[in-house]
């Protein structure tokens, strides 16, 4: 039931809360009206468009995996759970080339919707909501800044905002503009089956599992939220609590936290979350995602990104652990997810953590690599390059003397130090230290004073990024991704990070919570928000200086076609000065950048890549050409090139274009005959006359002669006929 603005009570099938749009073009998405929807219940509709160009798709970025759009038509159908809640809907049109996004609120349910808006009986605080709401009801906020006591949720003083809902009905507090809505700060305590979506806390966002109101926080989620300071915090016995796409920066001791010494929160579960960690007035250890005693805590498809280079930043702080850090606990699980551009390390391990498994992740100019005292600790299928040490630590070090840590199908690219610990530089002294487990690694480039500690399979003389040496296919053409067909791939290294973990809202334990889903994970998903907050952020105060305006939120960066400006998408996919793909945002069509030389091979011999490949235009590609036993190679296609000994060169690529390459039997000196035809019959392979009589071994070959005799034949030589020997026919 929505509770209008008039305070008049109006049944509707289906809620939906429309979004002013995000407008890229003139197409744009027309407005839909509120609706409800009832548990258990088939819907659809049809969303309609302004200017709309003569080619139209449609397809569905966020929300529930229950709801679905037409890709031609852009009807949005499914049928509701049996379960009470408020979603985000996101939807993208792509029109002539050119798209516009809305996100809307979906609440499946039949329970009272109120807007915080103070009209009628409405509330028009966080006290008053908590005064009328009931179990499972839903409250929009309307955009705004949210101050004093009355709006701030503090479970430790008040019960603000704390208004628990039941088994199948999530009591949803939701923005009615994602990121809109700001607050000063949530601290829940003593809350169940609650949801916080689409709020923006200018001090971030706890959820404390400590007794209160008669029960331990439970099964909350925090969805398409933001804290400028203080981060994301499952503390103090907390249990079944989702962030899912939420992203924290400025202030903070880690910007997403779980637990505490004594009091393990449990089951918890951080999804599509960006941490950018900007300074911290914290003298306690610091880092981005940390794990302080938690069991079976979840990391999916997170990404911590562009840490503040001053060093004064940190300084409060009195040790510095990087990406992750994990202290206490156990079963901890970072999957599919990228520590990109760090100051600090990729990962430190306490000795009182047991079990903590990394699995196809990416750690990318990173101040170091990874220590773990903890035991049973595991990294399979990682992707490691430039991790520079500041000091004498070992890179990717087992210090947990359990002989349980190890490596195993991973890239470890251009490791090595620039401290200064011992002249005239210091280098990091051993690649995987006391791992002997390790197997399958691959090693490039390997400096001169680096060592490779114990591990079985080591694949070294194959640079995984260009592939030279090597087969010559760049395996990390772009950073999130390994290329098939290269050595990489063909070796089952690295980490490739292409689709989203995880169905959107599930909580541990429900259906698909740690799926790898076969939605792709780019564009990243409210990536314009991301960059905008992130960017308008500074903060000064003594040494302390921050200017958020860097990295991927930079507002002057462009990306490599020197047009679009920087996303977080574009910045991660180019970081390695290869341009993004065109149909990453669905625009090949519409100025395309890119495109795709497609090679074959005949029979005979072969060539690599042997795959389709998506260069820019106006660039060349090269390819290996290598021939059978005996045999030349021919090239031919549409690109036009250069072959050099077994390198084949493109023209310059103005458009799509094939690459064909054929293979014959070698012939050297071009007589006719191939070379293995001349060993057999005894002629010079190096000489088109092996008896000097005037005529080409082929052609007597073919006419029935003796290429060793020394003779030409009458007909031939007395006839005049010799300068059209390669002419004439064979007759009786």
């Amino acid at each position: 039931m929505l509770k209008n603005k008039k305070n008049s009570y109006v049944y509707y099938f289906i809620v939906l809360i429309l979004f002013a749009p995000h407008a890229f073009a003139a197409a744009v998405i027309d407005q839909i009206s509120p609706q409800q929807v009832a548990k258990n219940t088939n819907f659809s509709f049809t969303v309609t468009v302004t200017d709309a160009g003569s080619s139209t798709v449609w397809k569905k970025i966020l929300g529930p995996d229950w709801v679905n759009i037409n890709g031609t038509t852009g009807e949005v159908y499914g049928t509701t759970p049996n379960e009470g809640e408020a979603h985000y809907v996101q939807i993208k049109l792509i029109s002539d080339g050119q798209a516009d996004i809305m996100t809307f609120i979906l609440i499946a349910g039949s329970q009272t919707v109120y807007w915080m808006d103070g009209s009628g009986s409405n509330p028009a605080t966080l006290t008053e909501a908590s005064g009328v709401m009931s179990a499972g009801d839903v409250l929009i906020i309307p955009d705004g800044t949210y101050t004093g006591n009355d709006n701030t949720i503090n479970g430790n003083a008040n019960s603000n905002g704390i208004v628990s809902g039941t088994t199948g009905n999530f009591t949803t507090f939701i923005a009615e503009n994602p990121g809109e809505a700001n607050f000063p700060s949530i601290y829940l305590k003593g809350g169940e089956y609650i949801a916080y979506k689409g709020l923006e806390l200018s001090n971030g966002l706890t959820v404390d599992g400590t007794f209160r109101f008669g029960i331990v926080s439970n099964h909350v989620k925090v969805m398409m939220s933001s804290a400028m300071s203080g981060g994301f915090n499952a503390l103090y016995g907390s249990n079944y609590v989702l962030f899912e796409d939420v992203f924290a920066y400025g202030d903070s001791r880690a910007v997403f936290r779980v637990g505490s010494t004594g009091s393990p929160s449990s089951h918890i579960i951080f999804r599509r979350c960006v941490a950018r960690h900007d300074f911290t007035t914290n003298d306690n250890p610091t880092a981005m995602m940390m794990q302080y005693g938690g069991e079976n805590v979840l990391f999916q498809n997170c990404i911590a990104i562009d840490q503040s280079k001053n060093s004064a930043n940190f300084a409060a702080a009195y040790d510095h652990y990087g990406a992750w850090e994990t202290k206490n606990g156990s079963n901890v699980y970072i999957k599919d997810s990228i520590a990109l551009n760090l100051v600090e390390g990729f990962y430190f391990g306490d000795s009182n953590t047991d079990n903590v498994q990394f699995s196809n992740s990416i750690g990318w100019d990173i101040g170091v690599g990874s220590t773990a005292r903890s035991p049973n600790t595991t990294y399979d299928n990682m992707t490691f390059g430039n991790a520079n040490a500041q000091s004498t630590e070992n890179f990717f070090d087992d210090r947990s003397a359990s002989n349980s840590v190890f490596f195993t199908d991973s890239i470890f690219h251009d490791i090595e130090g620039t401290g200064t610990n011992a002249p005239p530089t210091y280098r990091a002294k051993i690649v995987i230290n006391n791992a002997p487990e390790s197997a399958n690694n691959l090693f490039n480039p390997i400096q001169s004073d680096i060592t490779i500690g114990a591990t079985t399979g080591a694949i070294i003389g194959i640079d995984p990024v260009d592939g030279t040496p090597g087969n010559g296919t760049p395996g990390i053409r772009y950073l999130i991704r390994i290329e098939s067909s290269s050595d990489a791939a063909n070796n089952g290294v690295g980490a490739t990070i292409e689709y989203r973990r995880g169905t959107s809202g599930a909580l541990w334990g429900a259906s698909g919570y740690d799926t790898l889903s076969a939605d792709s994970l780019w564009p990243w998903p409210n990536e314009d928000q991301i960059k905008t907050k992130m960017g308008a952020y500074s903060y000064n105060s003594g040494s302390i200086s921050v200017n958020g305006d860097r990295g991927f939120a930079s507002s002057t960066a462009k990306q490599l076609n020197g047009i679009n400006d920087v996303t977080l998408t574009s910045y991660i996919w180019e970081y390695l000065g290869n341009q993004i793909p065109c149909d990453i945002y669905s625009t090949c069509a519409n100025n395309p950048s890119e495109a795709t030389v497609t090679p074959s091979a005949g029979a005979n011999g072969s060539i690599l890549p042997n795959t389709a490949q998506m260069i820019t235009l106006n660039t060349t590609i090269q390819f290996t050409v290598s021939p059978a036993t005996d045999y030349t190679a021919s090239m031919g296609g549409t690109c036009g090139g250069n072959l050099s000994g077994d390198t084949y060169t493109t023209n310059t690529i103005t458009e799509n274009c094939v690459v064909e390459a054929t293979f014959a039997l070698t012939d050297t000196d071009d007589d006719g005959l191939a070379d293995l035809e001349e060993q057999q019959l005894g002629t010079n392979p190096n000489s088109k006359d092996t008896d000097n009589d005037g005529l080409e071994d082929g052609w007597e070959v073919d006419n029935r002669l003796d290429p060793l005799d020394g003779v030409c034949p009458e007909w031939v030589c007395k006839g005049g006929l010799r300068s059209w020997r390669h002419a004439i026919p064979l007759t009786d």
